[in-house]
């Protein structure tokens, strides 16, 4: 058994990843309706996770993010937006 100092510090780094990792932001966090009507884990697929790099290599890089998605149907790209929007929202004062 850990002690409480340790859970502490256990719990505060998953806050910190919470805050700063997306993708593990979205599978602890939010949940999407299945094509079956019911709640899964928003468990980010291959053509979110490149959109993701491409926008964090880009933020890195630049400093902002400058990006035009030539939607496909079925790829996830809107519901990872709206998932950036909102982790990004409640993670910042005002």
């Amino acid at each position: 058994m850990t002690n409480w100092f340790e859970s502490v510090v256990e719990a505060g780094g998953r806050i910190e990843r919470l805050r700063n990792d997306l993708p593990f932001f979205c599978e602890e966090c939010l949940r999407l309706r299945s094509k079956s009507g019911g709640l899964i884990p928003f468990k980010l697929n291959g053509a979110q996770l490149e959109l993701h790099r491409r926008i964090e290599e880009q933020k890195a890089d630049s400093g902002r993010v400058r990006v035009a998605v030539l939607k496909a149907r079925q790829l996830g790209c809107s519901t990872y937006i709206a998932a950036r929007l909102y982790h990004r929202t409640i993670n910042n004062a005002g």
